[in-house]
């Protein structure tokens, strides 16, 4: 298994396979990730919306799809907060 680690983010290869580690607490990084996906729909939306759909389709799907994925981890880590199992 292959590790590579910078800044509290560790990154594992085996196989098919790749697995994120981060070295914050669920809560924390729950905030951030909610944070993160607040600030980028806010360029999306409003003013900051008419320059992104000016922007060349590749660019519009790439950064759906982050919005997507961060969403994703939103759903993921507060789902691990509410039930308890998160450290503190």
């Amino acid at each position: 298994m292959k590790t590579s680690t910078v800044n509290g983010l560790s990154i594992q290869q085996a196989g098919n396979q790749t697995i994120l580690i981060h070295d914050t607490a669920a809560t924390d990084m729950l905030t951030r990730r909610a944070g993160q996906l607040r600030a980028l729909l806010a360029c999306l939306i409003g003013d900051g919306g008419e320059l992104f759909r000016c922007m060349d389709v590749a660019i519009q799907d790439d950064t759906l799809w982050l919005a997507a994925d961060l969403a994703a981890e939103v759903e993921l880590l507060s789902d691990l907060v509410t039930s308890g199992e998160a450290s503190k």
